[in-house]
C-alpha cells in the first residue's frame, strides 16, 4: 500500500469515511467482523482449551482440541455446523458421510488371508 493511499486519523475517526460505520457512533463498526460462531468456536474451544491443556501438560492436547472442535461442528442443527440444511451443506454432508464410512479391508491389495497362515501353523505342529 502506498503512503499516499493511507487515510489520516481524521478520516479514521470520522463517521463519513466508511459506509459500514454509524455516523452517530464513529467508533462502532457495523461490518459484523468477528461475529461468526464458527470462528469463536475455533478460537475459544479450539485455541484456549488447547492452551489450557498444554499448560497442564496433557498429552495430545492439540489433537484433543482439534477433535473437540470437529465433533462440536458435526451436528447439523447447531449454530456452528459446517453442514447447514442448505444445498451446499447437504452436498458437504454427503461427502463427509463417504469419508467417515467404514470400508472393509477386502478391497485393499494388502489385506491378509489369515486362514492360510493358521492352516500352515497347524500343519507344522504349532499352537
Amino acid at each position: 500500500m502506498a503512503l499516499s493511499s493511507r487515510r489520516s486519523w481524521n478520516e479514521w475517526t470520522s463517521g463519513n469515511s466508511h459506509s459500514d460505520q454509524d455516523p452517530d457512533h464513529p467508533a462502532f463498526c457495523l461490518s459484523h467482523v468477528l461475529q461468526s460462531p464458527q470462528m469463536w468456536l475455533g478460537i475459544f474451544l479450539g485455541g484456549v482449551l488447547t492452551v489450557i491443556m498444554i499448560m497442564y501438560q496433557v498429552r495430545g492436547a492439540i489433537i484433543l482440541g482439534v477433535l473437540f472442535v470437529s465433533i462440536c461442528s458435526w451436528p447439523r442443527d447447531s449454530a456452528v455446523t459446517l453442514f447447514p440444511h442448505t444445498p451446499t451443506g447437504d452436498s458437504l454432508f454427503n461427502y463427509f458421510k463417504q469419508v467417515v464410512a467404514f470400508h472393509p479391508l477386502e478391497k485393499v491389495g494388502n489385506a491378509a488371508n489369515v486362514s492360510l497362515f493358521i492352516h500352515i501353523i497347524i500343519r507344522l505342529g504349532g499352537c
